[in-house]
């Protein structure tokens, strides 16, 4: 009984394992049968990690696709597609510029079919793919204004600032080596009143005058904006007028008369301050006291400061003629001197009398005197010894302060200081015979 029932257990594994035999090769060959499948719009990935370290930069489309023939199971190829599917190229042993064929590797972006793709044969319908290597170059592309702007009525728009004043342009020799200009583009609602300043775009161009936009994409730049600064200065007509200050019995309003040429100038400049100008001084300060008689000659005019001539007239010939004055000269005799000298010393004074020019109207001129004139001449505090010493004096003109005046001549007291002769002693006793 027992042999018989091992035979019949014997039978049973034997059927059982043809009947899975059957079962397996009936889903192998009817349910899960070989096929292919043709996948096309494979997206390339390239490799470049160390393209720019040596000095190179990729220039080929790097939205290519591949298409390749699958072969194997049915349920391999039925979850793989272009979504799922990538074509690396490795471009690691490129070492110059150049235009290349390379391999690529077929490769899955879903870990979810990676093993799928292990069963599977694959037929290149895209053999290589072609990559451009270009050299990787810099280059200091200058920035300038596109258009001027135009500034309003009585404005005037000065060079334009923009910073910074170059970009540097990065990408493949091929195209950053046409580039020539970046430009800015400025637009202004309206004619400029006012120093603007903000951040611009710019476009690059080639030196033919074409924008650079289709290979922008290449390009990599240190900055995507410019600081643009247009000064606008108000522009103005001025008259040139002279400085005085009024002394030796004459006034600026009562009595010169001044010609300059040129009589006017323009001016440019800030339009807060140039609003308030109406009138531009020569350097030169007249001290009417020291005016001697008429006088012409050339002087340096001042512009206020941040203002300039907008014609780069810088001088101008003034003429000066003293008018409605008569001029007398006065011999005076009224000298007081203070006058310190050393132990052992004395001073006589030198001059006796000055001659003094007064100047004012003819009616008031006549009627100074000699009297009217006093002259103090201080040597100072510090005691003189031998010689002769001369100081300026103080000339004042008693009576008619404000209607006439002292011209100044260059006046000076002189005193001699010397030597005092001892007391003579007489002798005692007399001569002896």
């Amino acid at each position: 009984m027992k042999n018989l029932l091992k035979k019949f257990n014997i039978l049973v594994f034997i059927l059982s394992l043809v009947i899975a035999v059957l079962l397996w090769g009936y889903v192998s060959f009817y349910l899960n049968p070989e096929g292919e499948k043709t996948v096309n719009n494979i997206p390339v990935r390239f490799n470049n990690d160390r393209l720019e370290a040596n000095g190179l930069i990729m220039v080929s489309d790097r939205s290519q696709t591949v298409s390749v023939r699958l072969t194997g199971r049915i349920q391999y190829l039925s979850g793989l597609n272009e979504g799922n599917l990538e074509a690396v190229v490795q471009l690691t042993n490129v070492t110059g510029a150049g235009e290349f064929e390379l391999n690529y590797e077929l490769n899955t972006v879903d870990a979810g079919v990676a093993v799928q793709l292990t069963y599977l044969d694959h037929i290149k319908l895209t053999q290589t793919v072609p990559v451009s290597v270009d050299n990787l170059i810099k280059r200091q592309v200058p920035v300038e204004l596109a258009e001027d702007p135009s500034g309003d009525a009585g404005y005037l728009v000065e060079s334009e600032l923009i910073d910074p004043s170059a970009v540097e342009v990065t990408g493949p020799s091929r195209f950053v080596s046409g580039i020539e200009r970046a430009f800015v583009t400025y637009q202004p609602d309206a004619r400029l009143t006012a120093t603007t300043e903000e951040y611009c775009g710019f476009t690059l161009h080639t030196a033919e005058g074409q924008i650079a936009t289709e290979n922008m994409r290449f390009l990599t730049l240190d900055t995507d904006e410019v600081l643009l600064r247009i000064p606008v200065s108000k522009v103005k007509e001025v008259f040139l007028d002279i400085r005085c200050i009024d002394g030796g019995g004459i006034t600026k309003e009562a009595n010169i008369k001044a010609t300059i040429n040129p009589r006017q100038v323009w001016i440019a400049g800030p339009p807060d301050v140039v609003d308030t100008i109406n009138t531009v001084y020569l350097f030169e300060t007249f001290d009417l006291a020291q005016l001697k008689g008429d006088t012409t000659a050339t002087y340096q005019i001042q512009y206020p400061d941040g203002v300039r001539s907008l014609d780069n007239v810088t001088a101008a010939e003034a003429s000066i003629e003293i008018m409605n004055a008569d001029t007398r000269e006065i011999i005076t005799s009224g000298i007081t001197p203070t006058v310190n000298v050393a132990d052992g010393f004395a001073y006589r004074l030198i001059t006796k009398s000055l001659g003094v020019t007064i100047r004012g109207s003819y009616s008031e001129v006549v009627r100074v005197l000699p009297y009217n004139i006093s002259v103090r001449a201080d040597f100072g505090e510090s005691p003189l010894t031998e010689g002769v010493h001369h100081v300026e004096p103080v000339i004042t003109l008693n009576g008619f302060e404000g209607t006439v005046g002292i011209v100044d001549t260059d006046y000076a007291v002189s005193v001699e200081v010397y030597p005092e002769q001892p007391p003579s002693v007489p002798s005692i006793g007399g001569d002896e015979s």
